[in-house]
């Protein structure tokens, strides 16, 4: 590789392929693209390919070179072919059989991509003219003698030929790597460039990264600086190798004769070529380099490597032939010959006689995975060895799968002789008996796109599902795009815009017509609305499931419909050269679910609306943009024109009525365009407003000359001072913004601009007049993601003289009687639609504001169109290690050691397998002490169609003593229910009671129904009762074998999201548990669709609940660990991967709980989040002492909030076992009202709402005596399933001390937002004590604290109103307290004995007795909170 390294420049690599004749289709390679770049793809677009042998490895090796796109390519293989080849060759065709290998491939591999001339090499041979080899790049050798491959070998590694060398024995293969002396890797890693902004670079070349971030670096990298000021001498310096000092350090060596670093400065990895000398093959079969595949065979690669020596020498030794199938006599003699070279060379290698056995039992076996696997690796290597692209293997790599041999099956020489049949090649492995059973097999494939095709691929080869009780069903609701053909094999470009699914089948049954009348293709999506189509006679017909989804959120749902039906699941996936696969076993295995990927990064609002940094920032924005602009401005106009009283009704509901007027009155009225002359002028003022005006307004407020409180410059660190652009017609990035926005305006208002000439837009743009501007000393911009943003609460704010005028000046809706605008739908692939345009065009004239580097169109469409980067190779190579696992599966292996769960990184490259994870285990002390085992994740509860009182007596047999049954959100029974309510529940049976509490049937395509149950053991202990699973008679749904053509479907019947299935093994029947997993069971309501991302604006009524409506408590589920107190100092925390296993957790009285814990974030938490994303401010009321007033001041608190009748506030109860809310609020006789939607707070008044447990107990006078599990739970059901809708407020009021509810609210209210903690405390030091430790408490916790307030500070007369000192501040009291650990002071609030009287009464104390004091001091208290959550005092209590 003499020429020299460049990094990916689109612009110029579009020049050079233009020098070649070519250029690369981005739409057929985009993909490939985002994983290789253009450079590399340009070098392999100048190489010339040979691959010699075509069985199964040779053509996949082949069909993913072609993919991926060369020179040319040429085959070589005039051997003719056999029955047995069509076990793995998928391009060969039973009336192929003995023709040349090479001319009937050669056609079939040219369909594959028009890009890749396939030529077919007509030498008699490869070794009698050696030279006739230089004509190419790469030589392949696949299926070639050792001789053969030595003499090839040698010659390419004289002469700079690059050689890969692979083979395949039935479960074994090897792949070896010669790309010659002084080979230059010009990207080792694939990895993107680390970059960071410079907090510091001291005189001895110590550089510290900003605000902490770690700088993602390693010993030896490279770096080079910009924009440093003060070492100027940086900027644009040579690469610098650099040393870390840690996370957030590293040093770049001396720096003297630099100046002095003042401040600024950016840092960039530069990546480094490396250099490797490779040896000849002759060389290396001496004294090998080894790549380790499996670090658990870790002796297995040298074994390898003289087994397969052997088998080549005993092929040669039979003309040619290799060992016979399972023949021990050959065996023998291979062994013999492999002990004889083990004995050879410096060192010795042990040889396992039953390993070098078994490679001569498979010797002859050709089969689908391990070509698949082989096949991926090797092609993946000739494109490093073009490209110069990723890390090559060095030099040798072995690999097996012996754990995939069958144990149900006997193998012997009869069983794995030849059959005649096209499977010989798998049978001379597994035998005849194990093909039958893999005929035999139902499966069902999730998913047809790029894993999809290869796993149906393999899955004919090997004869899956094509015996006489054989199925596959295969489903995918997408069609076929352009851009899929680059990796999904089996489509054509007569394919395009066809479904997925019949494309894919269609291929399969051609490669094996076996497969006619095996296949049921459907374009259905696997969810909870095509339940009555996969419904339970469809999942219990199946024997395993395949996930080929690229979708997380999918592949969640199958993974948990596979634990509820407890059917054995692979999934997989690939991101670029990363691959992963996963094993799911009913009663063996954790499963998808139960692990989570963390949450994608997002960037803060501030930074992206004013202080961009990074391309990726101004990017997210211009994909804001778009959507503001096309899609979500035309749904507001159409939901105005269709919607009836929409500005009366359904506006005021949205929480945001001035931004929604303002669109509908530019949208219909100033702005309304009526020729595309005037979509070209829309165009231009939104360039001047945004890239011009509003850089002038943020200059005005924040100068360039502007500084912080502590006298730092304002601009600088992340900030980058902007400068305002001017537009210029002439610049190629601002006419293109002109007329994308343009052309996209026009498509929303459906005007045609075709035929619009460049010289006519420039004489628009010239004609029109852009007014002057004149910054506004009112606007106000947010100057930090930690502050709030001044313009929140704006809209709560806004003058109705003002919303009413723009109302006004709106056309009646009837006035445009069928008029409507046209949204657009982002499509990312279409280089036409003006989508990506407008969008490149938006990010680089905003990246020109703050002189960021800009993007090309390609890069930006990679992260607005949140593209996954694919690439042929690895689907090949991961879905291999899928089948190989598969055969496990159907082999009904159930040693867990058996599995693998495979990781993969062909850049790197790295190979690693580790044994599956096992499922989560439990117990519970039974009847007589006896331990009784569960597995939390796949045993649950069976019975019949019982009555309830039969159903609780089932359970007490078991030891286990029931105190709440429920089904969806409905409560069927309660040990607190009085014997009246029971009366008429106890005798019927449980779909009865569903049906009687719910109001509603059973659907009939449902076979089951869940029951949730709360219950203790013998030893009163809460224990995580598996949902029991209630069976139903009768033959209900459609028949499986006309899945698809079920009728239109009913609606879903209360879809219940589990936490997990768990299950209990008993003799007569299964037990199940649900955990961690949710699981999309059978669903028992029948609720409306709820948009959660939308905010629920509550108009709070006083309504009182349904009659006959019951309060459901659904069973709160175990979810973070119960915490004692005051963790040791270094705790890694109950939701970490080491908790309860650190060694830091030696000693803690919480180990034991963390350890068995389920670890992870909570599922729950994005559910939460959503539900309270229209909750502007949460407040908590803690107190470290009980009797200091605490639930009195959150009901004062709660009042002094609402006495703004602009404020909507909620106030919720979590004092579970002394819930006292509801008797100061006056509601105490109410009880919750359930929808569909979940459950309404009791409303005490127009814009005050309450949540609290004593709602749904039967008298006022019943006690909770619930443990930690169940008050977590409940806490969490108000948080998940109340709707609070739209608030100003939501205050908290905890029960005192530092207990368990504590740690849930803050744990599920973080994602979500906590504003921060009101402490309450009465003077004397007694409570202050406590006090200090709550204080301790939310700092560990870190929960922000707001302030302290000092309840019953004095003592106000009712009659004179003078104030008096009755609990007397000996040590200073809460003032001096808050001094002392710098934190707020919020006031003193006097106790007046009204105060009491109004909470008797449920009255508001605020409203009733306004001359107190004690009520002047609670409103100086509300407005000091709305001070310290960053609100005008003012405006939210005047």
């Amino acid at each position: 590789m003499s020429d020299k390294m460049q990094v990916d420049s689109p612009a110029a690599t579009a020049e050079q392929l233009k020098d070649e004749n070519g250029e690369i289709d981005e739409s057929l390679y985009s993909r490939q693209l985002y994983v290789l770049g253009h450079e590399a793809m340009k070098r392999m677009g100048a190489s010339h390919v040979l691959i010699a042998g075509l069985r199964g490895l040779g053509v996949e090796i082949a069909k993913n070179v072609a993919l991926a796109g060369v020179k040319s390519l040429t085959l070589y293989d005039p051997r003719p072919a056999k029955t047995e080849d069509l076990s793995a060759q998928f391009f060969l065709r039973p009336e192929d059989v003995g023709k040349s290998r090479s001319s009937v491939t050669v056609p079939r591999v040219s369909e594959l991509n028009p890009y890749t001339p396939i030529h077919e090499f007509t030498g008699t041979d490869l070794t009698s003219d050696l030279s006739q080899l230089k004509q190419f790049s790469v030589v392949v050798l696949t299926d070639t003698p050792l001789k053969d491959q030595v003499t090839i070998a040698d010659y390419c590694h004289e002469n700079g030929i690059y050689v890969v060398i692979t083979d395949t024995f039935g479960l074994f293969g090897t792949i070896f790597a010669d790309f010659g002396k002084n080979f230059a890797v010009g990207d080792p890693t694939g990895e993107n460039v680390a970059t960071g902004i410079v907090a510091d670079i001291d005189t001895d070349g110590l550089v510290s990264a900003l605000d902490e971030t770690r700088h993602g670096l390693e010993d030896g990298d490279y770096v080079t600086f910009s924009e440093v000021q003060g070492m100027e001498g940086l900027n644009g310096c040579a690469p610098r190798k650099i040393e870390v000092k840690g996370p957030y350090t590293f040093s770049i060596g001396d720096v003297s004769g630099l100046g002095e670093y003042k401040r600024g400065g950016q840092y960039t990895q530069v990546k480094m070529p490396k250099i490797l000398d490779f040896e000849s093959l002759s060389q290396q079969l001496k004294k090998p380099e080894l790549l380790i595949s499996d670090f658990a065979k870790f002796d297995r690669p040298q074994q390898l490597h003289v087994g397969i020596q052997a088998l080549h020498a005993f092929a040669e030794s039979h003309n040619g032939e290799l060992p016979r199938p399972h023949n021990d006599v050959d065996a023998a003699e291979v062994l013999k010959i492999a002990e004889g070279l083990a004995g050879q060379g410096e060192d010795k290698v042990e040889l396992d006689e039953k390993v070098i056995k078994e490679l001569s039992y498979q010797a002859r076996g050709d089969i689908s995975p391990m070509d698949a696997f082989f096949g991926g690796m090797a092609a993946q290597e000739v494109l490093k060895a073009v490209s110069g692209k990723f890390h090559p293997i060095v030099q040798f790599l072995y690999f097996d799968s012996l754990e995939s041999l069958p144990e149900s099956c006997n193998r012997s020489e009869e069983q794995c002789a030849p059959q005649g049949s096209r499977y010989d090649g798998q049978i001379a492995v597994f035998g005849k008996d194990f093909q039958e059973k893999l005929g035999n097999v139902k499966e069902f494939l999730v998913g047809a796109g790029a894993i999809g095709c290869e796993m149906l691929k393999n899955w004919a080869l090997m004869g899956l599902g094509a015996g006489p009780e054989g199925k596959i069903w295969v489903t995918d609701n997408d069609s076929i795009e352009k851009s899929n053909l680059n990796r999904q094999f089996l489509f054509r470009p007569a394919d395009v815009g066809k479904p997925k699914s019949d494309c894919a089948a269609a291929a399969v049954k051609a490669m094996n017509p076996d497969l006619d009348g095996h296949i049921i293709t459907m374009q259905d999506k696997v969810g909870p609305e095509t339940e009555h189509i996969f419904n339970e006679i469809f999942w219990d017909n199946l024997d395993a499931v395949t996930n080929a989804l690229d979708n997380v959120e999918a592949r969640t749902y199958v993974d948990r419909r596979c634990v509820f039906f407890r059917k054995p699941l692979v999934d997989s996936g690939t991101l670029g050269t990363k691959g992963n696969t996963q094993v799911v076993l009913p009663h063996l295995t954790e499963s998808y679910s139960s692990s989570q990927d963390p949450p994608e990064k997002s960037f803060p609002m501030c930074t992206l609306r004013s202080f961009p940094n990074k391309i990726e920032h101004t990017i997210a924005w211009a994909r804001e943009m778009f959507d503001s602009f096309f899609v979500k401005g035309p749904e507001v106009v159409n939901l105005y024109l269709t919607t009836p009283n929409y500005i009366g009704s359904a506006l005021k509901q949205s929480g945001n009525e001035k931004q929604t007027l303002e669109t509908l009155r530019d949208m219909l009225v100033t702005e309304k365009p009526l020729t595309f002359d005037d979509c070209i002028i829309w165009a231009r003022h939104q360039f001047e407003k945004n890239y011009n005006h509003a850089i002038q307004q943020l200059l005005y407020n924040f100068p360039k000359d502007s500084t912080t409180g502590s006298g730092q410059p304002f601009w600088s660190g992340p900030k980058r001072a902007p400068d305002a652009l001017k537009f210029d017609v002439s610049n190629d990035t601002h006419f293109t913004y002109v007329e994308a926005a343009a052309n996209l305006h026009a498509f929303n208002y459906g005007i045609n601009p075709m035929g619009v000439s460049k010289e006519h837009y420039l004489e628009v743009l010239n004609d029109m007049i852009v007014p002057d501007f004149k910054p506004d000393p009112s606007v106000k911009i947010q100057a930090s993601d930690s502050d709030p943003d001044p313009n929140a609460s704006s809209g709560a704010m806004d003058d109705n003289d003002i919303l009413n005028r723009m109302a006004q000046s709106l056309p009646a809706p009837k006035s445009l009687a069928g008029y409507k605008l046209e949204p657009v739908e982002f499509e990312k692939d279409d280089d036409t639609n003006h989508h990506i345009d407008f969008i490149t065009a938006a990010s680089n004239l905003r990246a020109e504001n703050y002189k960021i580097e800009p993007a090309n169109r390609h890069q930006t469409k990679f992260i607005a169109g949140k593209i996954i980067p694919a690439i042929a190779t690895t689907t090949a190579l991961v879905t291999g290690l899928v089948n190989l696992e598969l055969y496990k599966i159907l082999d009904g292996k159930t040693n867990i050691e058996h599995y693998k769960n495979g990781f993969v990184n062909l850049a790197l490259p790295f190979f690693g397998f580790s044994e599956p994870i096992a499922s989560p285990k439990g117990k519970y002390i039974g009847h007589n002490e006896k331990e009784v085992l569960i597995d939390k994740l796949w045993d649950r509860f069976e019975v019949d169609d019982i009555t309830l009182q039969e159903f609780i007596d089932h359970f007490q047999e078991k030891g286990l003593n029931i105190s709440m049954v429920s089904s969806g959100v409905s409560l069927l029974y309660a040990s607190f229910y009085p014997p009246s309510k029971l009366k008429d529940r106890m005798g019927l049976t449980m779909s009865k009671l569903v049906e009687h509490i719910s109001k509603k049937p059973v659907p009939d395509h449902q076979k089951n129904v869940i029951f949730e149950v709360t219950a203790e053991d013998q030893t009163d202990e809460d224990v995580e009762i598996p949902p029991v699973l209630q069976l139903r008679g009768g033959d209900s749904g459609s028949d499986v074998g006309n899945v698809g053509q079920t009728a239109k479907p009913p609606q879903p019947y209360g879809t219940m999201d589990y936490q997990a299935a768990t299950s209990l093994h008993y003799s007569f029947t299964s037990l199940a548990l649900m955990s961690q997993t949710l699981i999309m069971a059978p669903s028992l309501e029948e609720p409306t669709q709820v948009d959660l991302s939308a905010p629920l604006h509550v108009a709070p009524k006083l309504v009182a609940p349904e009659p006959g409506t019951s309060s459901p408590i659904p069973p709160p589920h175990l979810d973070l660990p119960l915490l004692i107190p005051h963790a040791p100092e270094h705790c890694p925390g109950p939701e970490s991967q080491q908790a309860g296993t650190a060694d830091s957790c030696a000693g803690c009285p919480n180990q034991k709980i963390c350890a068995s814990a389920p670890k992870g974030p909570d599922p729950d938490i994005p559910v939460i989040t959503a539900r309270l994303s229209a909750v502007r401010h949460k407040l908590l009321v803690l107190s470290g002492k009980g009797g200091v007033g605490k639930s009195t001041f959150s009901s004062m608190l709660a009042h002094g909030f609402a006495s703004n009748p602009s404020h909507t506030v909620g106030l919720m109860d979590t004092d579970i076992c002394g819930p006292s809310i509801p008797k100061m609020m006056g509601v105490e006789e109410e009880t919750i009202h359930v929808t569909a939607e979940g459950w309404e707070p009791v409303w005490v008044s127009e814009n005050l709402g309450v949540m609290s447990v004593q709602f749904m107990l039967p008298g006022r006078d019943d006690a909770v005596i619930w443990r930690g599990p169940k008050k977590n739970g409940l806490i969490k059901k108000f948080l998940m399933d109340v709707m609070w809708g739209e608030l100003d407020f939501l205050i908290v009021d905890t029960p005192p001390g530092t207990s368990d509810e504590h740690l849930s609210v803050n744990s599920f209210l973080k994602a979500s937002g906590v504003d921060g903690a009101v402490l309450v405390s009465t003077p004397q030091e007694v409570a202050l004590l406590d006090v200090r430790k709550e204080i301790d408490f939310c700092r560990k916790a870190g929960i922000r604290i707001l302030g302290i307030v000092e309840n019953m500070s004095g003592f106000v007369c009712p009659g004179c109103k003078h104030e008096s000192q009755i609990f007397k501040a000996s040590t200073g009291g809460a003032e001096r307290l808050a001094k002392e650990e710098g934190i707020p002071f919020l006031g003193k609030v006097p106790l007046d004995p009204r105060i009491g009287m109004a909470c008797d009464f449920g009255e508001s104390f605020l409203d009733a007795y306004p001359d107190s004091p004690a009520c002047e001091a609670i409103r100086r208290v509300v407005r000091r909170v709305a001070e310290e959550i960053g609100l005008q005092a003012g405006e939210v209590l005047p």
